[in-house]
């Protein structure tokens, strides 16, 4: 005998029913598209953020990094830190703005303060290929485009800007099941990167479904209706800031959910922020 999953239904059907009457999603049972609506939704509302990608003692100061790596002196940091207090740039945008230092030097310490490797270029022909098989949409919102997949090691490697988008990171991993090896790369390189991720992916190779939602609602009546179509039987979930992320899995598709602020603006890895309701 199933009962349903929602704790205040709890109908019950004969088990030979179940494959006729009401939906199985997760491996569980529900009498009907409302109930499971409600689990959702609730589920939604729940949802932690992962696990931070790395433990990470306080970082170095960037001007102290670069001064290490013979960029700059003392003098023109102090100059560049009196400038910014005007100008409201960031330290390495000043320093570049004054003729300081060059772009590749301030990506370098940024890395170095990071903790991470970075990248001069990216082989755009991968990137338009889709490794990893994300939806354009996701990795707008996540603020991270995959380049290269290392199946030996389930490594997939993204580029990113700083500073690194290391809920994003672990959000990847929490969701695909692979490890993400992040890599810097300069704010000048970033549209560039975001606007050619999947463009060739072919119908032999498709990258999943995709949509933005703009609500918790919204997004539990979008699983809803993937389940009662049959194109989803599983749902994967995690949320970060500013974003709530949500793969829909089915026996031949896969279906991404993004929940932003806004969808207008994604050039932009931090201006987007997550809707929580209230």
């Amino acid at each position: 005998m199933a009962r349903c999953n929602l704790e205040s239904c709890q109908r019950w059907r004969p088990d030979a029913l179940t494959a006729h009457v009401g939906l199985t999603f997760d491996g569980r049972w529900y009498c009907s598209p409302v109930c499971l609506e409600r689990v959702v939704r609730l589920r939604l509302i729940d949802a932690g953020q992962p696990r931070p990608y790395a433990y990470i003692t306080p970082p170095i100061k960037i001007g102290a990094l670069l001064i290490g790596q013979g960029a700059i002196t003392k003098p023109e940091v102090d100059q560049a830190l009196s400038m910014q207090q005007a100008s409201g740039l960031r330290l390495g945008a000043q320093l570049r703005s004054l003729g300081r230092a060059s772009a590749q030097q301030i990506l370098k310490g940024l890395a170095a303060q990071a903790r991470v490797r970075y990248l001069t270029a990216v082989n755009l022909g991968l990137v338009r290929q889709g490794p990893g098989a994300l939806s354009r949409d996701t990795i707008r919102a996540l603020g991270v485009v995959p380049f290269e997949v290392d199946d030996r090691r389930h490594l997939l490697k993204v580029a990113c800007i700083a500073p690194v988008p290391r809920l994003s990171l672990s959000a990847l991993r929490a969701v695909t099941g692979w490890d993400a090896g992040p890599f810097l790369v300069s704010d000048e390189q970033w549209p560039e990167l975001l606007d050619s991720y999947g463009v060739t992916r072919t119908e032999d190779n498709p990258g999943p479904h995709s949509g933005f939602v703009t609500s918790i609602e919204d997004a539990a009546a979008r699983v809803v209706q993937a389940a009662v179509e049959g194109r989803a039987t599983r749902m994967i979930h995690t949320v970060g800031d500013p974003w709530l992320w949500v793969r829909l899995e089915g026996q031949q598709t896969t279906e991404d959910l993004v929940l932003v602020a806004s969808a207008t603006d994604l050039y932009s890895a931090h201006a987007v922020r997550f809707e929580r309701p209230a």
